[in-house]
């Protein structure tokens, strides 16, 4: 047995090593073959034969077979912390500074290079005056402002950063999304979109759960509003696609 009370690969009589990647490869098969109601037998590959090599091997590929699906599923980082490659900048002024993202001048839009549908997209954010913030995460948006528009932004949808209303969208208790921050330290977002449906854990709690978020897929967009809104920072932003 593994220090995690888990089965260990034997072959030939002789326990496999087990790494880190090992856990992991266990863990997931233990969970594949529970919900199939098989014995747990499987992990012990007491190969005998002259084409016990053949099976150990076979064994060793479908094991990264699937391990590469699990590892499919891990979040995508939108941000290196050095440069702004992924994102095009629009109509406003940004720099990266201490390995995060400064919205530093100008009304406009920070513009994902790919739309997206339905996700997870995580990110930490800090609203650098002290006075007054305003900036927001745009999603799903499905159209962008014309050059010299009047209002430099997407119409939709937006999950605020105002203050007051920091992390609330139309429709909900912006009193509640709003006791979550953390004035002059940095916040987190986890918003989850699936179907017409979007949640958004603030900090770690979650302050709601709204449907109506049409279209189905559309624009990433960080704002800028820094004459009214102030200068922000945001980092360590992933997204995971479902």
């Amino acid at each position: 047995m593994s220090p995690h009370g888990l089965p260990m690969p034997v072959y030939n009589g002789k326990f496999l090593p087990l790494q880190s990647d090992w856990v992991l490869k266990i863990c997931f098969l233990e969970y594949i073959h529970i919900m199939l109601n098989k014995k747990s037998e499987f992990f012990k590959i007491n190969i005998k034969g002259e084409n016990s090599m053949q099976k150990l091997i076979v064994t060793i590929v479908v094991i990264t077979g699937l391990v590469c699906a699990v590892s499919a599923q891990q979040p995508v980082s939108l941000f290196d912390g050095k440069t702004l490659n992924g994102w095009k900048v629009v109509t406003c002024e940004v720099e990266v500074v201490d390995g995060a993202i400064f919205i530093k001048e100008g009304n406009g839009f920070l513009l994902a290079d790919k739309q997206y549908a339905d996700f997870v997209l995580e990110c930490d954010w800090k609203a650098l005056n002290p006075d007054m913030w305003d900036s927001g995460i745009y999603f799903r948006a499905d159209s962008l402002p014309e050059p010299g528009s009047r209002f430099p932004w997407p119409r939709q949808h937006q999950v605020n950063m105002r203050k007051g209303e920091e992390g609330a969208v139309p429709g909900v208790d912006k009193e509640k999304c709003s006791a979550q921050f953390k004035k002059g330290e940095w916040n987190h977002f986890k918003l989850t979109v699936k179907g017409d449906t979007a949640e958004l854990e603030f900090n770690g709690v979650k302050v709601w759960t709204q449907s109506g978020f049409t279209p189905a897929k559309g624009y990433l967009c960080l704002q800028a509003e820094v004459p009214g809104g102030g200068q922000f920072l945001f980092k360590n932003i992933t997204i995971l696609e479902l």
